[in-house]
């Protein structure tokens, strides 16, 4: 079996199981370096990453806030979204190194996804 379907695998375990005691995003980040870092990677690097990653979701929830009280317009929060991104991507290199980062990520930093098309966007949110 491929590390893509034992995390595949691993994801499914946890959304099969009703338990709202475990933090799901946390137990998520935990499927994804183990499978992909190694059950022994480095717990204080991993915690550093989780943390950039949790300050990534509130980060984005406070700009997207900001949009919805039109405090930025949408041109500002694509901008301010993408460069969050960015900078969050290349916290995550720095203290992974860049083979982990690629074994963690699955590509290199400049190759990623989930940034924001300004027009897409635009199209999304017509009023």
């Amino acid at each position: 079996m491929d590390l893509e379907q034992t995390f595949n695998q691993r994801i499914a375990v946890l959304h099969n199981t009703n338990d709202p005691t475990k933090d799901l995003r946390h137990e998520e980040f935990q499927a994804l370096a183990e499978v992909f870092l190694g059950p022994a990677y480095d717990p204080v690097k991993l915690r550093q990453v989780e943390g950039i990653q949790v300050a990534l979701h509130a980060q984005q929830a406070s700009l997207y806030q900001l949009y919805q009280t039109r405090q930025l317009d949408a041109k500002q929060y694509v901008e301010a979204f993408n460069t969050l991104l960015a900078d969050t991507f290349a916290r995550c290199e720095a203290v992974l190194g860049q083979q982990d980062f690629l074994r963690f990520f699955g590509a290199p930093r400049h190759e990623l996804g989930g940034f924001i098309e300004l027009a897409a966007f635009l199209d999304a949110h017509q009023n």
